[in-house]
């Protein structure tokens, strides 16, 4: 008997020639219709693609291996049925040599296959975890030691010494400089993106700090938050306006209402943050007792509540927690100290990349680092893997970092 897919599992199935999305619960069976849309692909008799024309990325080489084995069987089940059928036997001779497999494992297949266009040795290996942490280690500490060495010299570094390398030892130096370093490398061009943190503190008063770079989005995730929060509260009233609904609970939520609207009608920071400090105490939910009055929905309603209390008061928090020509104050002193550290993470950069050259040696990083170069600036690497593949599927999309998706989006 064979597997009953939901209207929605059979479109992502079924759909072809466009970029489709699918977004599910963990468990709701994605990898399975992933699964299936291959076979449809590869058994499809009017327009049957072979199974080395696409390219099937996964998190992890297990979840590959898995995924091969699924495919590999589905494939000889079908042959069992049509022993004849020959492009169901070479699809089973080719998945041998399908690119099913994890992003890094594929940008070592572009990078191994055209090496030679940016004057790499075709000799590196890749490091094991403990290899390159202890190299990253030893890096980091030379970088200290000569850092210390300029610490007198510079009123700056003495301050940020002063600042962050607290306790008995600099590990939290060190720890915040492979803090930064591990941001930036998730970039497609992390030197450029430590530049971008420099003209974030670029920040002089108020005004300025309503045209940061980073204000509009900032300003964005506030507003679908609150945008959640009224359907929240909308929610709620929905099911007081039921016949067995706590009805008594109305009046605190029309409260609740007028306050979510109100924050959301600010258009800038300042707005927000006036706002948000007149945000006052919810009101209490009334104490009225009805048997009438369904219990299951008493404590839908207060659970959707604190649900709704909750996210604004993280808001509050997080974004609105001082005055924003205290805010503007705080980032403006913090400037000098933050050069500081993203100096050190830019030294760190480049004396990390030296020493993996003197000994041949790649990362995870680098792999994504050299696929991205030769797929952005050698134009016929990406038109030959362009023409080979037919089409490019991602498994747990969501894992994904900006470097990977740029990559998936160069071929």
């Amino acid at each position: 008997m064979g597997v009953s897919w939901t209207k929605e599992q059979q479109q992502v199935i079924e759909l072809r020639n466009r970029n489709i999305l699918v977004s599910a619960a963990a468990g709701s069976g994605k990898t399975a219709v992933l699964v299936e849309r291959i076979l449809t692909m590869i058994m499809d008799r009017a327009h049957p693609v072979d199974i080395d024309r696409l390219l099937i990325v996964t998190f992890t080489n297990a979840a590959a291996g898995e995924m091969k084995e699924r495919i590999r069987n589905a494939i000889g089940k079908k042959l069992a049925e049509e022993p004849g059928n020959i492009h169901l036997q070479r699809q089973l001779t080719l998945v041998h040599h399908a690119q099913i497999t994890t992003i890094h494992s594929f940008c070592r297949h572009v990078i191994g296959n055209y090496f030679h266009t940016i004057d790499l040795d075709p000799n590196f290996r890749i490091g094991d975890d403990g290899e390159m942490k202890l190299l990253r280690n030893d890096v980091v500490e030379k970088l200290l030691e000569d850092f210390y060495a300029k610490v007198r010299e510079d009123r700056r570094y003495l301050k940020f010494v002063e600042s962050y390398a607290t306790g008995k030892n600099d590990a939290g130096l060190a720890d915040l400089i492979f803090t930064i370093y591990d941001f930036s490398m998730s970039y497609p061009w992390p030197l450029k993106w430590l530049e971008e943190c420099r003209r974030a503190y670029e920040i002089e008063d108020v005004q300025g700090l309503e045209h940061a770079v980073w204000m509009r989005p900032l300003l964005e995730n506030v507003g679908l938050l609150l945008e959640e929060c009224e359907a929240n509260v909308r929610q709620a009233l929905e099911i007081c306006r039921e016949s067995d609904g706590p009805y008594m609970y109305e009046a605190a939520l029309l409260d609740d209402l007028v306050t979510v609207q109100e924050c959301q009608s600010a258009g800038t920071y300042v707005e927000y943050a006036d706002a948000f400090c007149n945000l006052g105490a919810f009101s209490r939910l009334s104490a009225k007792k009805d048997a009438a009055v369904s219990e299951e929905k008493r404590e839908q309603v207060k659970e959707i509540r604190e649900q709704v209390k909750k996210y604004m008061k993280s808001l509050q928090e997080q974004y609105f927690y001082q005055s924003p020509e205290a805010m503007a104050e705080d980032i403006r002193e913090s400037r000098e100290q933050m050069e500081v550290l993203l100096g050190l993470a830019e030294e760190f950069h480049g004396r990390f990349a030296a020493k993996k050259r003197e000994r041949n040696l790649l990362d995870f990083n680098d792999l994504e680092r050299y696929a991205t170069r030769l797929l952005q600036s050698d134009l016929p690497v990406a038109r030959s893997l362009n023409e080979q593949l037919y089409e490019i599927m991602v498994d747990e999309y969501q894992d994904t970092n900006m470097v990977q998706e740029n990559i998936v989006s160069l071929i």
